[in-house]
């Protein structure tokens, strides 16, 4: 009981006192246990260490003053050392954790797992869980096969395949075992362990003249995270006999393998929502767009030459060939007909698309955002998962999660409630600065100098440009307890025509006559700022 409490107020920076011994991640997920043999041990990793062969003789103590204490203290990200900001609740951490963009993970066909997948050649890719779609969309779009399926035999041996569902790429697993001529089907998704009951699969096996058929069905797909090749168990899989489907097939040679995904509906979905423990997570699915998508129409809005679906205005060639309007401006002649294109609009087909829904074209890198077509350039623009320029004007490119990683390894990223001091010894071009908060990006404008006014600005990199507000506090170094404190809400950031000065004006300017009394005999002036949710 000591040692507890010790450990419960040894919170120094630095600390590995409240780290798991196993996975080395902060003790902020229950149950939390101790064991003499290897100590504190995270509700991550006990079940998985609890099962081992070795841990029979293994006395595990429940820490539950731990366990009550840690529910009134806020715990960083796991993933805090790589870039993410977020300060989470106890009952919170493991939700954020396996949605945390910063997660790191391996290709699924990486050399950890070529022996299991028997492949001759592996990725090396390594990255966030959040970009692993789009790695396999551009690195390996031969392997996706829709609708899934795949022929087994004569010659037997382990394939697979990879599927999109839903917007949720899946992976599906033909493993032979020639010892006991069975092969072990899995099929993996980039989800939780709960979120993986949502969606049901089965296997129609078929004879090779697709006559006669078998189906196999199971209620979940498995998770796909870096340790299911290492921990894998039959449980999670679907046995496919060799033996007994030849004599209920009447084949002699090889099967055909139609694999079907479906999620459930919603009614099962929520009533597996109700049977969970009141603590468990399950909303880190991103929600699915309340708006129906007409895939049949937006293939014939798909414009010819950026395949970008065309919003108004639309033009049209000399024979009626539909263009949008930022090809119109590149391209002189159609690339269907070769005639000539003209500043006509198609008022027609303008006139559809305002009955259209239109998604996101950053959907197959995760964002499911669904709208009007006047409304979906807008959000584009400043979605996270479209690419940007660095906030800061260098000449890297990529998306807002991304830029985080990047401003915390090139750049200087300012540091909220820290003291900074300004020398105003002569008149300073604006200051620009990089700040992180709640895996947001903002941009800190600073102009000041000796008798000028004093201009202070932060604006937000994102869609909702009135959710959060900032404080800047100009503090006095004389003994008289005087003070500034500023407040307003973050303005949104504008790119390329704004320049640094219109930037800056736009928050807010003290004459110098109203702070000079804060500034120190060596013309310094000390101060602070924060950033926080609007309420």
């Amino acid at each position: 009981m000591d040692d507890l409490r010790e450990l419960l107020f040894k919170t120094d920076e630095g600390s590995q006192e409240l780290n798991c011994v196993i996975c080395t991640k902060y003790l902020s997920v229950p149950p939390i246990f101790y064991t003499s043999c290897l100590g504190y041990i995270c509700g991550r990793c006990y079940k998985k260490v609890s099962d081992e062969e070795t841990a029979k003789d293994m006395v595990f103590e429940r820490q539950l003053l731990f366990e009550t204490c840690a529910k009134h203290l806020t715990f960083p990200c796991a993933y805090t050392v790589i870039g993410c900001r977020a300060e989470l609740q106890w009952n919170d951490v493991l939700k954020h954790e396996n949605a945390c963009y910063f997660r790191n993970t391996i290709c699924p066909l990486s050399e950890k797992n070529a022996k299991f997948l028997s492949l001759q050649q592996y990725c090396r890719w390594r990255g966030y869980s959040q970009q692993l779609v789009s790695h396999l969309f551009s690195a390996h779009q031969n392997s996706f096969i829709h609708p899934p399926q795949t022929y087994l035999g004569p010659d037997f041996k382990t394939t697979f395949l990879f599927t999109e569902v839903l917007q949720q790429v899946m992976v599906v697993i033909f493993k032979y075992n020639q010892e006991l001529e069975k092969f072990s089907t899995y099929v993996l998704a980039n989800l939780t362990e709960v979120e993986c009951n949502f969606f049901r699969y089965q296997i129609e096996v078929q004879d090779d003249r697709r006559l006669n058929s078998v189906v196999l069905r199971r209620n979940k797909v498995e998770p796909l995270c870096d340790h299911f090749f290492k921990y894998k168990s039959a449980k999670g899989a679907l046995e496919i006999d060799i033996k007994n489907i030849r004599e209920m097939l009447k084949s002699t040679t090889g099967f055909f393998a139609k694999v079907g995904i479906a999620k459930k509906s919603k009614k099962e979905i929520k009533m597996l929502k109700s049977n969970l423990p009141p603590d468990s997570v399950f909303d880190i699915l991103p929600k699915e767009a309340s708006l129906v998508i007409d895939e049949g129409i937006l293939q014939e809005l798909e414009c010819p030459v950026c395949n970008d679906y065309m919003v108004p205005p639309i033009f049209i060639c000399e024979a009626g060939h539909s263009i949008c309007d930022s090809c119109n401006n590149k391209i002189l002649t159609c690339p269907t007909c070769r005639s000539t294109m003209l500043k006509t609009r198609n008022f027609t087909l303008e006139k559809l698309t305002a009955l259209v829904n239109y998604p996101c074209k950053n959907r197959v890198t995760g964002c499911f955002f669904v709208t009007s077509a006047e409304q979906i350039k807008n959000h584009e623009e400043k979605c996270m998962m479209t690419t940007k320029t660095c906030i800061l004007k260098c000449a890297w490119t990529g998306n807002t999660m991304d830029m985080i990683i990047h401003l915390n390894e090139k750049h200087e990223v300012a540091q909220l409630n820290k003291v900074q001091t300004l020398y105003l010894n002569t008149h300073h071009q604006p200051i620009n600065q990089a700040v992180v908060y709640d895996n947001q990006v903002f941009l800190l404008t600073l102009m000041y100098g000796y008798r000028i006014p004093f201009s202070f600005n932060i604006q937000h990199l994102g869609l909702d440009n009135t959710k959060y507000k900032y404080e800047v506090c100009i503090i006095d170094r004389s003994r008289n307890d005087l003070g500034v404190i500023l407040r307003r809400i973050c303005s949104p950031w504008m790119n390329n025509k704004k320049n640094v000065k219109e930037k800056s004006h736009s928050g807010v300017t003290l004459p110098y006559d109203l702070i000079q009394c804060l500034v120190s005999g060596d013309r310094e002036l000390d101060f602070k700022f924060d950033i926080s949710k609007v309420a």
